[in-house]
């Protein structure tokens, strides 16, 4: 906190470090005060050397000449070395810098100290004015091939000094060598693994919640589905052997929604802040560990709630079971799901650069393991090669445990010991399970390989992200 305060103090910005950034439709920080954030930004992990492409673009003259003033303050009071590209600056900014590089057409025409003219004037119709801004004179000859080429001529014979990398050396004679290992003595932090999950974990939460708009109308979206499933299925719940059919499909499309909708929101989102990981990792912002945990536990809470939305509807229509436990249970599986759903929707963003490419990796990988699931096909009536993908499928274990949890202890009313001796109906949720090879012995088991599976994409997706990052 301390190391923001300084910069903050430094860029000018502790008077608004309560204010958010801001967009088109919501008023925040002014374009000058984001330019002097995004150096800021760059200026947590002290770099000794800062590249700053047109920092001044966009800006009002006042506000560039305080974004330029600030970057020679951060060249000559702390001894870092500030590369810049810029366009037509105003005389003041142009003699603001130490040395300057004129490029045309990919070649040098000057580079030097801003004031030598000597070496940019060829002839008699090339002179710099007094009383005329230097940088504009410079700017329309570099539009000019005639002049243009007899620059680049003149500047090959005139110079024969030292390269310009050594010109630009830092202040401080620090070899790159010698600010690449203080880079990664730097990166050797004394904030804790905790810590940095904890912090990281309220931004994402932070960030998440930043729009509540938008928020509360995907819970509201959540809800609405919730009951629409439930107002089809509605009272379903009953005592006669008809009513499992209709309550085995109310689950099976709670399970998937549980799983698909958190999958593709989580594999987008990640398309899209992929450049801000690389970025702060990169400068050493923090671990990609606990930047992993922070944000697959603050992504599981919150899709947590938006399917619990959904599902607690579709419990009460549809009429399962009025019992504690029972619900507390459904309730776990369906938070199970969503935990799934998170750890492989991370794996597939790191994938994935766009929703196009997210569609064509969810679908292939998540429709085998759902239509081996055993609903859409008997369990039975598996073929001997789809045997394994019925093994494998979580999306299987999830409709066994809500079964299991509907059906245990339970009795049906409309068959007689007659009709079962001679129909084969069920008297009790029992006999339907065993029937199934579904085993209410083995419920500990099923909630074991699932949390199991969430574990293991957790860090399938760590890795990919480790190998993502690398490849970059």
């Amino acid at each position: 906190k301390e190391r923001v305060d300084k910069i903050l103090y430094q860029l000018g910005l502790l008077d608004c470090a309560d204010t958010r950034v801001g967009s088109v439709e919501k008023k925040g920080l002014s374009g000058g005060q984001r330019k002097r954030l995004s150096i800021s930004l760059e200026l947590l992990d002290n770099p000794g050397l800062i590249l700053a492409d047109e920092p001044t673009s966009g800006l009002d003259s006042k506000m560039a000449a305080d974004v330029i003033h600030l970057l020679r303050n951060l060249s000559s009071k702390e001894e870092r070395t500030v590369i810049t590209t810029i366009h037509q600056p105003t005389s003041t900014m142009y003699h603001s810098f130490d040395y300057v590089v004129l490029l045309a057409k990919g070649r040098i025409c000057y580079a030097g100290p801003p004031g030598d003219y000597a070496a940019l004037t060829t002839n008699t119709t090339m002179q710099v004015s007094e009383n005329v801004n230097p940088a504009e004179i410079f700017m329309e000859w570099l539009q000019d091939e005639e002049k243009v080429e007899s620059m680049i001529t003149k500047w090959g014979r005139y110079t024969s000094g030292p390269p310009i990398s050594l010109a630009l050396k830092s202040k401080r004679k620090a070899s790159f060598f010698q600010c690449f290992l203080k880079k990664k003595r730097r990166r050797q932090r004394s904030t804790s693994i905790l810590s940095q999950a904890i912090i990281l974990g309220r931004r994402q939460l932070m960030d998440k919640l930043k729009d509540p708009e938008k928020f509360i109308s995907s819970i509201t979206v959540k809800i609405l589905i919730g009951f629409i499933i439930g107002g089809v299925w509605v009272n379903q719940s009953g005592h006669k052997e008809t009513n499992i059919f209709p309550v085995q499909g109310a689950l099976f499309i709670v399970s998937i929604n549980s799983m698909m909708d958190t999958v593709f929101v989580t594999a987008l989102s990640l398309t899209h802040s992929k450049a801000l990981l690389l970025r702060e990792y990169k400068n050493g912002f923090y671990s990609l560990f606990p930047r992993h945990v922070a944000v697959l536990f603050v992504d599981s809470l919150l899709a947590s709630v938006a399917t619990l939305a959904m599902a607690l509807p579709v419990y009460f229509l549809v009429g399962l079971r009025r019992e504690l436990f029972i619900f507390l249970r459904y309730l776990l599986i369906c938070i199970l799901l969503v935990c799934l759903g998170v750890s492989f929707g991370h794996c597939i963003g790191t994938l994935a650069d766009n929703f196009q490419q997210v569609q064509s990796l969810v679908s292939p990988s998540l429709t085998p393991l759902i239509l081996f699931s055993g609903y859409m096909i008997p369990q039975k009536q598996i073929p001997y090669w789809g045997k394994w993908l019925y093994d494998v499928s979580f999306f299987q274990y999830a409709m066994t445990l809500f079964q299991i949890n509907q059906f245990r202890d339970f009795n049906f009313h409309d068959c007689s010991d007659l009709e079962r001796k001679f129909t084969g109906c069920y008297q009790t949720g029992g006999q339907f399970l065993r029937d199934n090879d579904m085993n209410p012995t083995l419920s500990a088991r099923y909630f074991f390989i699932l949390a199991a599976y969430a574990v293991l994409l957790f860090f399938v997706s760590y890795v990919a992200y480790s190998q993502a990052i690398a490849r970059l």
